[in-house]
């Protein structure tokens, strides 16, 4: 039975296999509300599995980059809005056997060939940022691994809180170098800095929150906030901008 069939039923995790590897997938029961989530990401997944061999790579990464995309979906369009950011999804770059991959938080956090994550974003655009003034080791990259190790298989985190127990993707992206190897590519924000007036941004509020009131002190890192980031310098831009 194929993914996009199962994915509505269970999450798709990656597995580490050894030091440095993300490896094959594990199935993980879901329930909702993380099951119809997932079962988006898998009806996407199909055409996207379909639209890959067409899509223009371009530059390729190199582990440890920071990778961002466009996305049309409800939740990327509100973040956009409350961010004033061209990007609502980012991932980070590793290497199994050769072959690159995007460690990312959706639903679940989950570990998937880079041409199948180029092809997810809009137009099969994207950007690649890298540390401006380091130069990652092998060391740097197997710690990195050994903290994302166990976040593969987690729930998103659909109300944005700073947990560990469910991630989402900026969030994840951030912890990784923090905890791997002390680098805080931003200050964590306060909730309440982001543009939460926006029609699209208090629709997210309420479908997530269900009529509470969000803490307007939780800690949060955003996508547009990690492309600010002036520890990191742009290596691939398909969308013509410039540093």
């Amino acid at each position: 039975m194929g993914v996009g069939r199962w994915i509505g039923r269970t999450l798709v995790a990656g597995v580490f296999l050894a030091a440095g590897t993300f490896a094959v997938w594990a199935f993980v029961p879901a329930s909702r509300p993380y099951a119809r989530l997932g079962a988006r990401y898998a009806a996407h997944a199909g055409d996207a599995a379909q639209a890959v061999v067409a899509v223009n790579l371009g530059e390729q990464p190199l582990p440890g980059d920071i990778v961002f995309q466009e996305s049309d979906s409800g939740q990327a369009v509100a973040v956009r809005a409350a961010t004033n950011s061209r990007f609502g999804h980012v991932g980070l770059v590793h290497q199994v056997d050769g072959t690159l991959m995007v460690f990312e938080a959706v639903e679940p956090v989950r570990s998937i060939p880079w041409g199948q994550w180029v092809a997810h974003g809009v137009g099969g655009k994207v950007v690649i940022k890298r540390l401006r003034d380091r130069e990652l080791s092998s060391d740097d990259l197997t710690r990195m691994v050994a903290v994302g190790r166990p976040w593969l298989g987690k729930h998103y985190d659909l109300r944005f809180e700073w947990s560990d127990a469910t991630l989402y993707c900026s969030e994840l992206v951030w912890k990784v170098y923090h905890e791997a190897l002390g680098i805080d590519l931003v200050t964590p924000r306060a909730l309440a800095s982001y543009d939460l007036s926006r029609p699209e941004v208090k629709r997210l509020i309420a479908q997530r929150f269900k009529g509470r009131a969000p803490n307007p002190a939780e800690r949060v890192v955003s996508p547009g906030d990690l492309y600010d980031s002036p520890l990191l310098r742009t290596v691939r831009d398909d969308f013509g901008g410039e540093e």
